[in-house]
């Protein structure tokens, strides 16, 4: 979504559904695990990252670990410029606001780290807050997971349950 998009009261292409993000996340994370889990010699010399259209999870043999990346922009966005479809200029304009045009990178670890990531959804959204923060992502709450009676969009529903 374009900041045009934005100015007629939609959401900016950085402001991203919390639940969605975390989802997305904890998908890829838990596909990424059972790999891991199954074969960790083999999930060390994947031909094709395991990925979906926010994250993407391999092995990085320089760092000696595994790793959870953010594409540079939502994947539709970057295989448009990829192919063709897009200028440089429009996807520029889709990146995240803190990654330019490179991925954001976070270095797990080891195989059991991934598992132990993956099976905590603490830790798994703890992972997704830290990519957004690298990448400037701006993580909102839809208002669907607030209640009526409270003034603050921004709020996650548990939250506000809480209090």
């Amino acid at each position: 979504m374009s900041d045009q998009a934005a100015e007629q009261g939609g959401w900016k292409y950085y402001q991203i559904p919390r639940s969605e993000f975390y989802e997305e996340m904890s998908s890829v994370l838990a596909e990424f695990s059972d790999f891991v889990l199954d074969d960790p010699i083999a999930a060390t010399k994947l031909d094709q990252d395991i990925y979906n259209d926010w994250f993407y999870c391999g092995y990085d043999s320089s760092e000696g670990s595994f790793r959870v990346s953010l594409w540079p922009a939502y994947l539709p966005v970057y295989e448009g410029y990829q192919e063709g479809e897009i200028s440089e200029q429009e996807f520029k304009s889709q990146c995240w606001p803190k990654s330019g045009t490179e991925p954001v990178t976070v270095h797990v670890g080891g195989s059991d780290d991934v598992i132990e990531i993956a099976e905590d959804p603490q830790q798994t959204r703890q992972l997704a807050d830290s990519l957004a923060e690298f990448a400037g992502i701006e993580l909102v709450d839809d208002w669907d997971d607030v209640s009526e009676g409270d003034l603050r969009p921004g709020a996650p529903a548990k939250e506000l349950a809480d209090e």
